[in-house]
C-alpha cells in the first residue's frame, strides 16, 4: 500500500527492550507504531512502550485461537492484550487494535485507516496556514484561540499583511501570467464581460498566492477577500486553481474552515472545496458561495462568470457552474471552551440550477436527512470533497479527544 515499513531491531519482551525500541522509532520519525502481540505480554512492558513513544499512535495486532494439527490452541496473544488494553485506557491512552488475519476485509480497512489518520495527525501538527488580513468582524464562529489550536489540533496560523499581498499582485510581470492565461482560454468558457484589466488582476493574484505559499512555507491559505480585495477583483478563481492542484484554501478569514478543509484533504487526498448552506428541506441542502470552487468539480468545460459590482457590491470572476454528481462528505471543526468538536455527514450530489447563473452551486441529498445536521451546525461554511472518510474521522476524533457529531 506504498507504506514505508521500519522494523524494530529487537523484540519487545521486557521493559528495557521497550525503551530501546521506542528510542529507535522516535529517531526514525515514524507516523505510527504497529505492535504484533505474538503471545502473552506483561502489561508493564506494554505500558513502558506506549509511554516512551511520546504520543505516537499505536495499534496492537493480536490473535485469538488457531488450528494446530487436529486441535485448536492459543498463544495468549489476545488474553495478554486485553489486560494491557484495560490498563492503558485507564491511564488515558488512546490505542487501536485488530484481531486476526489481515485478509479479513474489516481488519484491512481498519489498519489502513489507522495508518492514514496517524500520518494526518503528524501533518496537521506541522501544518502552516496563511491568514491574509484580519478576521471578519462579528463572524465569531470563524475565529479561534491560536494557542489552543496549536496545542489540540496542530496547525500554526501565519498572519500575513494584505499590503504585502497587494504589492505582490501589483508587481507581477506579464511573463508570469502568460501560461495560465493560455490555459484558461483553452480550457474554460470566459464571460464576454470579463475585460482585460480584470483578467490580468485575477491572474496576478494567482501568482501572488503562489509566492506567499513559497515564502512562508504554507500548507493552506485563506484571504479576507471581502471587502478589501473583492471590490477590485474577487479571489475566487485564483483559489479555485490552487484547489485544483490540491492546495487547501478557504475565504472570508474563516480560519476554522481552512483547518477543516486541510484535515479533509489529509484524510482523503482529494481536492476540497467549501460551500455556504443557502437552502434546505427534510432531505436536501442547496449550497453556493461567492464564486469559489475547484474547476475540477465541474462535469464539463467550466464557465467563468462575471460578477457586476453595481448588482452585487463586489467584482470578479466566478466558477459559474453546477458541481458534478457523486458521493461527497462534509465536515467542520468548531471551537468549544478549551476543546473542539467536529460535525460530519455523508451525501450524494444531485441535479440543481446554478444560483444567479454565475455562482457555483451544489445540491446534495443526505443519507440520514438534514434535521440532525442543521441542529448541530456550527457555522454557515462546510468543507466538502468527493470522498468517504467516516472511519478516519471517527479515529481522528478519538485520538484528539474531539467531540464528534456524525449525522
Amino acid at each position: 500500500n506504498k507504506i514505508k515499513i521500519i522494523r524494530s531491531e529487537k523484540d519487545v519482551n521486557y521493559y528495557d527492550n521497550a525503551i530501546e525500541v521506542a528510542k529507535q522509532m522516535l529517531a526514525e520519525d515514524v507516523d505510527a507504531i504497529v505492535v504484533f502481540v505474538v503471545g502473552w505480554i506483561e502489561s508493564t512492558t506494554g505500558h513502558t512502550l506506549v509511554k516512551e513513544l511520546k504520543g505516537i499512535p499505536v495499534l496492537f495486532w493480536t490473535y485469538t485461537m488457531h488450528k494446530v494439527n487436529n486441535t485448536i490452541d492459543t498463544t495468549g496473544s489476545f488474553v495478554g492484550f486485553a489486560v494491557l488494553k484495560g490498563a492503558l485506557e485507564r491511564m488515558g491512552y488512546n490505542i487501536s487494535f485488530i484481531v486476526g488475519d489481515y485478509k479479513k476485509e474489516n481488519n484491512r480497512k481498519d489498519l489502513l485507516s489507522f495508518l492514514n489518520v496517524a500520518r494526518a495527525i503528524k501533518e496537521m501538527d506541522r501544518a502552516r496556514i496563511g491568514l491574509i488580513g484580519y478576521f471578519s468582524i462579528g463572524m465569531y464562529s470563524a475565529t479561534i484561540d491560536n494557542l489552543l489550536m496549536k496545542q489540540k489540533i496542530g496547525p500554526e496560523i501565519v498572519a500575513i499583511s494584505e499590503l504585502e499581498f497587494d504589492d505582490m499582485i501589483d508587481n507581477t510581470k506579464e511573463n508570469e501570467i502568460q501560461l495560465l492565461r493560455k490555459y484558461l482560454e483553452e480550457n474554460t468558457t470566459i464571460d464576454s464581460e470579463v475585460d482585460e484589466p480584470l483578467m490580468k488582476k485575477m491572474l496576478s493574484m494567482y501568482v501572488a498566492f503562489n509566492k506567499l505559499i513559497e515564502k512562508y512555507k504554507l500548507d493552506a491559505v485563506n484571504p479576507r477577500c471581502h471587502f478589501e480585495v473583492s471590490r477590485k477583483c474577487m479571489a475566487c478563481i485564483p483559489l479555485a486553481l490552487l484547489a485544483d492542484r490540491k492546495i487547501v484554501t478557504g475565504c472570508e478569514s474563516d480560519i476554522l474552515l481552512s483547518i477543516s478543509m486541510l484535515l479533509h484533504f489529509y484524510l482523503s487526498h482529494e481536492a476540497v472545496t467549501y460551500f455556504d448552506i443557502m437552502d434546505f428541506d427534510e432531505d436536501t441542502i442547496y449550497f453556493s458561495n461567492c464564486g469559489f470552487s475547484p474547476l475540477c468539480f465541474v462535469e464539463s468545460k467550466p464557465k467563468l462568470g462575471y460578477v457586476d459590482p453595481k448588482e452585487w457590491g463586489f467584482r470578479g470572476i466566478t466558477n459559474a457552474n453546477l458541481m458534478k454528481k457523486g458521493s461527497v462528505d462534509m465536515l467542520r471543526l468548531y471551537e468549544k471552551v478549551n476543546n473542539y468538536g467536529l460535525l460530519y455527514t455523508k451525501a450524494k450530489s444531485i441535479d440543481a440550477k446554478v444560483r444567479g447563473n454565475i455562482f457555483p452551486s451544489m445540491k446534495v441529498e443526505l443519507e440520514n436527512g438534514t434535521k440532525e445536521l442543521i441542529k448541530y451546525l456550527p457555522s454557515q461554511h462546510l468543507s466538502i470533497a468527493y470522498s468517504k472518510i467516516e472511519r478516519e474521522i471517527e479515529l481522528f476524533c478519538k485520538y484528539k479527544n474531539i467531540e464528534l457529531h456524525s449525522v
